[in-house]
Formats: C-alpha cells, sequence, structure tokens
C-alpha cells in the first residue's frame, strides 16, 4: 500500500477567526450555555490592538476579529472553530489529523495507477470542498504552499507514475520530504533527512553555547542546552525507534559535545 499525505498550509489563519462564528460553534458544537458561554464571550470581547511605528502610535481599534495567539486557548478556540472541516473529511472516508491551524489529510491506496488517480480524484474533491468552507468562514487556503507526500517502498512507488493534486488554480505535485510539527518525513520513511536537520540544528545551538559559556554558571548552561539542544533531541524521538545505529549514533554524539 502507499500512503498519500496532503499538508494544507492557511495564510494567518488566527487572525481571522470571526467571534460570532466562533460563539456559535461553542454553543451549537460543545453545548456551552450560561456563564461557561458568558466566559468565553468575554475573553473574546473588547480586546483592542494599536500599532506602533517609531515614537508613533495609532489609535486603538476594537478587534471583531482573530483569537489571541500565544495563549492557552488560542489554538483550542480555533480547532473548535475549524470543526465542521472534520465533517467534510469524514465525507469522503479520509483520515486526518488536526491541531489548531496545521491540518493534514491522509490516505491509502493499492500501487496501481488506477487507485492512485482515483484515490488523488477524492482527495481533490475533499480539498475543492474545505476550500469553498474556508472562503465563507474568512479563511484563505494558501493553494501554492499546500504540500503533498506519498510514503511507501521504492519498489512500490516505482508503479505508479507520480501523479498531482490540483486545488483551485495550482498544481500540487509530490515532494520528497514534508516537515510535520517539528519532525521531517521522507517518502521512504529513512528519517535521513529529520536527522540531519535535527544535526545541523542542534550543532548551530552548540557553537553559539561555546561563544557564551564562560559567562554562564553551571545551572543557566544545563538550562539553555535542555531548551535549545536537548529539546530538539527529544522531539518525535519515538519515531527513530528501529533505525540503524549507525544514524542514531549521529545523534548521541550531539548530547556528548
Amino acid at each position: 500500500m502507499i500512503t498519500a499525505l496532503v499538508l494544507l498550509d492557511l495564510s494567518a489563519a488566527f487572525d481571522t477567526v470571526d467571534h460570532d462564528v466562533l460563539i456559535s460553534r461553542l454553543r451549537n458544537h460543545l453545548g456551552l450555555r450560561d456563564t461557561a458561554l458568558n466566559w468565553c464571550k468575554s475573553y473574546l470581547s473588547q480586546r483592542p490592538q494599536h500599532i506602533c511605528i517609531g515614537n508613533a502610535i495609532s489609535d486603538a481599534v476594537v478587534l471583531d476579529y482573530s483569537v489571541p495567539q500565544g495563549s492557552v486557548l488560542g489554538p483550542q478556540l480555533f480547532t473548535i472553530y475549524t470543526y465542521p472541516v472534520r465533517d467534510i473529511i469524514l465525507k469522503y472516508n479520509l483520515q486526518y489529523h488536526v491541531y489548531a491551524d496545521d491540518t493534514q489529510i491522509y490516505f491509502s491506496f493499492k500501487s496501481c495507477q488506477h487507485d492512485a488517480d482515483s484515490s488523488l480524484r477524492i482527495m481533490e474533491n475533499c480539498i475543492q470542498e474545505i476550500r469553498c468552507w474556508m472562503q465563507q468562514n474568512f479563511l484563505k487556503l494558501n493553494d501554492d504552499k499546500t504540500e503533498f507526500v506519498l510514503f511507501g517502498s521504492r519498489q512500490l512507488l516505482s508503479k505508479i507514475s507520480l501523479p498531482f493534486i490540483r486545488i483551485g488554480d495550482s498544481q500540487i505535485v509530490p515532494v520528497s520530504q514534508a516537515r510535520s510539527l517539528g519532525v521531517v518525513f521522507d517518502s521512504f520513511m529513512t528519517m535521513k533527512p529529520h536527522i540531519c536537520n535535527v544535526i545541523r540544528s542542534s550543532s548551530l545551538h552548540i557553537r553559539n553555547i561555546g561563544m557564551i559559556r564562560k559567562y554562564l554558571n553551571r545551572v543557566a548552561a544545563e538550562q539553555i542546552v535542555h531548551s535549545f539542544i536537548t529539546s530538539r533531541l527529544d522531539n518525535g524521538n519515538a519515531l527513530l525507534f528501529g533505525l540503524p545505529q549507525s544514524q542514531l549514533s549521529r545523534l548521541r554524539l550531539q548530547l556528548e559535545l
């Protein structure tokens, strides 16, 4: 079987959330009423914003759109706002993963051209319906930034010609690798690009920390190492289980530097 994954890209997603629509989702999909719903209304309402350029500050404007980014509730509220997208995906019998504005749709098909073509047309129709829904709900899908990856063995992938999916006016061809929540997945699931990316990033931070190490006590140095290096090595490390020791040893070396 071959698995196709499409990673949808949204433009300024958090900034265009309509408060009235979000309140409606909270009421109709989550069943919030009375005090709980009023609390959410209060959280969203009367949020001013102004622009500061140099010493000039604009007048404050109360926002009717957006949810606060960087807040605990931000991702959850956006997920609730886009809840109907799940219904669209399930209608086409596709599978998905969603976190905040990261929406990924995937499905598997047999390694023959007919199955590939018919399955991808279903994916196209699903994404087109999602695209229309987003336009109606003040969201914008970046057609040309959406990524499309095929996963399978070299033998299976060689049996089909590389297809494409059409989104709006854009033709999205498969890429050899894509980043999902900080992990780089390649078509053959070797995880080599991810390991190389982690090593490159960690090495850069190790050099930078080395330049200021003499100004840091041990506790401060350990905190910085855990924040910038260990956290990268730990992210998604369960996916590396079963890889050859020759690859894993490269990551261990970063811990010993």
